[in-house]
């Protein structure tokens, strides 16, 4: 990357000033104008100090390429139009296609089938990445509960572990 150069530090605090200006409601620039369509009017921000450039308005801006898309190109646009429409008027394009129920019945037996195997796909995915169930001797307990057959006598509660 190179360093900034007088003009580029002069560029970066009008750009600086500027949004300040803008964000606060006030010109961006003392002398900036508004834009108006027929001046076709912008601002420049370029700046060279050697050759004497400074931000300022300029007139016409990319007059070439703004009058290519709002006169040619419109232009264009409306002879097609008008080309289209004899077209249509005399019938030399066939603009209605023939309805054909094999045709139908074809595309929605496509969309079915590859609707099931993509459900079919994405089953086999989920059984493949979803845990499997542990097998028969993890199922089953290691010790068994079973009621024990030693008769005890009864508990005796001690009143001075009681309180404690």
């Amino acid at each position: 990357m190179r360093n900034f150069t007088a003009d580029d530090e002069h560029v970066d605090r009008f750009y600086a000033k500027s949004f300040i200006n803008f964000i606060h409601g006030r010109k961006p620039e003392k002398d900036w104008l508004p834009f108006d369509p027929s001046k076709r009017n912008y601002y420049s921000v370029e700046a060279n100090f050697e050759k004497g450039i400074f931000p300022s308005n300029k007139m016409d801006y990319h007059s070439e390429i703004v009058d290519y898309w709002l006169h040619n190109m419109t232009e264009f646009d409306r002879s097609l139009s008008k080309k289209a429409d004899t077209q249509l008027l005399s019938g030399q394009v066939d603009v209605t296609a023939g309805f054909s129920i094999f045709r139908t019945a074809l595309s929605a037996l496509l969309f079915g089938l590859s609707l099931a195997l993509v459900f079919f796909i994405l089953m086999a995915v989920w059984a493949a990445l979803s845990p499997q169930d542990p097998p028969n001797h993890e199922q089953v307990p290691l010790v068994h509960r079973k009621e024990t057959q030693i008769n005890r006598k009864q508990t005796v509660i001690v009143s001075s572990l009681k309180r404690r």
